[in-house]
Parts: C-alpha cells; sequence; structure tokens
C-alpha cells in the first residue's frame, strides 16, 4: 500500500496579479499592510533617492506621519502596489488624484524602486498596473471634467523619463532648484517705504497661509486649498523652521 503527502503553500489574500510582469524568480506584487510596510518604505525611498541624486533621508516615522495626517485622495489600501523579491521589498508605487482648476482632474503617481531591480521591467509593469487602477477610479467620477495622468521625474531619472516617453506620456513644464554658493555676500536691498521684515509668530500662520494662496491663484496647476490643507501644512517637517522666514508687512493694512 503506497503512501501520499500534501503540501500546502500559504498564499495571503494581498497578492495583486500584473499583467505581463517580468519573469524575475521570487517576485510577487501585494498590497500595503500598514504601519508594518514603513521601514521597509523609508529604506526603498532613500536608495532610490541616493541613485537619483535626490537629497533626501525619511524615516519610517516620516512616513506614518505622512500616511496618517496627509493623505489627500488615496487610500493606501486600495491605491498602491508593492513590489517584492523572496518576500523583501524592492520598490512601490502610490497614486491619487486632485483638482486642477484650469485643467481637469489629474491622477499623478510616484513610483519608487531600488537600484539593484531597475531596467528589468519591474517599473513598467507597476507603472501598467496603477494606470489601469487609476482609469477604474476615473470611470467612477462623474465624467464632464478632462482626466490625465502625470508623473514627475528630476533630471538624473533619466531610465524613468525613457520608460514613461515609451509609455507615451510628454513634458510639460520643468522647475529648477537654485543654489547660492555662499551666504557671506548678500547685497542689503532696502524694502519699499512702508514694509517691514517680522519674525514669523504662531499667530501670523494663518495670515501667512492665505497670503500664499492669494499669490499662487494664477500659477499653472492652482488648486484651491482646503483645511486639510493648511493642517497637513503645519504638521509637515520643513513648517519647523519659521525662524529661517522672512516675512514682509505692509504697516499701513494693519
Amino acid at each position: 500500500m503506497g503512501s501520499s503527502t500534501t503540501l500546502e503553500t500559504l498564499v495571503s489574500d494581498d497578492v495583486i496579479a500584473v499583467a505581463n510582469a517580468p519573469d524575475i524568480l521570487g517576485l510577487r506584487f501585494r498590497r500595503f499592510r500598514g504601519e508594518s510596510d514603513y521601514p521597509g518604505m523609508a529604506a526603498t525611498l532613500n536608495a532610490s533617492g541616493k541613485a537619483d541624486q535626490i537629497e533626501r533621508a525619511d524615516t519610517a516615522q516620516d512616513i506614518a506621519d505622512n500616511y496618517t495626517h496627509r493623505l489627500t485622495h488615496c487610500d493606501p489600501s486600495r491605491d498602491m502596489i508593492f513590489a517584492e523579491i523572496e518576500g523583501a521589498m524592492v520598490g512601490y508605487s502610490r497614486g491619487w488624484w486632485w483638482d486642477e482648476s484650469a485643467t481637469g482632474r489629474i491622477f499623478e503617481m510616484v513610483g519608487f524602486l531600488v537600484p539593484a531591480w531597475r531596467r528589468k521591467g519591474l517599473g513598467r509593469a507597476m507603472l501598467r498596473w496603477m494606470e489601469n487602477h487609476l482609469r477604474d477610479l476615473a470611470a467612477e467620477h462623474p465624467p464632464e471634467r478632462p482626466t490625465f495622468f502625470q508623473v514627475s521625474v528630476s533630471q538624473f531619472q533619466e531610465g524613468t523619463a525613457w520608460m514613461l516617453e515609451r509609455e507615451g506620456y510628454r513634458a510639460i513644464r520643468y522647475f529648477y532648484e537654485m543654489i547660492r554658493p555662499a551666504l557671506d555676500d548678500i547685497p542689503d536691498v532696502p524694502l519699499p517705504e512702508g514694509l517691514e521684515v517680522r519674525p514669523a509668530l504662531p499667530e501670523h500662520y494663518r495670515a501667512i497661509w492665505a497670503s500664499v494662496d492669494e499669490a499662487s491663484q494664477d500659477e499653472w496647476g492652482y488648486a484651491p486649498p482646503t483645511e486639510e490643507d493648511y493642517q497637513a501644512w503645519l504638521g509637515n517637517k520643513t513648517f519647523l523652521q519659521p525662524h529661517l522666514w522672512q516675512i514682509a508687512w505692509d504697516a499701513a493694512t494693519e
């Protein structure tokens, strides 16, 4: 009489089936698992940023703060995809949407991939999955407004830019970061009469926020801010340096 053995493999219910994924041993795509993903996301972000010459030093706590308080029109459990090799996170992508006053509804996405697993088709697989996912979301919205995909890349992300162009994306605007070599020879340029620079105090924050919004209303890509945006601004780690701000006040309007 013979014997038989039953073998079972535990399959997680957060696995994502990705069409035309690259044939890589141990590759799996899955959904967001909550705070347990934050350390791996921080490591992926920093490795990706270093390869792309983007200055960043994100921690798991930074990501926790951002995902807990500052995501808009984004549900990570639905709007994210992670790539793993033999159970180790090597990349992820997140999508969301927002309304632009002059253009329409923008479905934006970001993606990060560690250098060792680039140029192997993982980025393209996640991009196409995210596009299909965002199309499904767009189908749930009123059809009156035009809709667009949007992705941002830096000058050093040549592989990403090439991939996006191959997928039909076109550059529509550029940003430049300017660096001053030293702070010792800044010219002393007096303010116009009636204006003065004062320290930024907590009681001024709301007025400063309103002035930035007013000055931005004719800019390309402007969208009216919400109270959630204001609270996110207050909680941003770059906000915690008001001693570096230069705020000019018009005494005549007070």
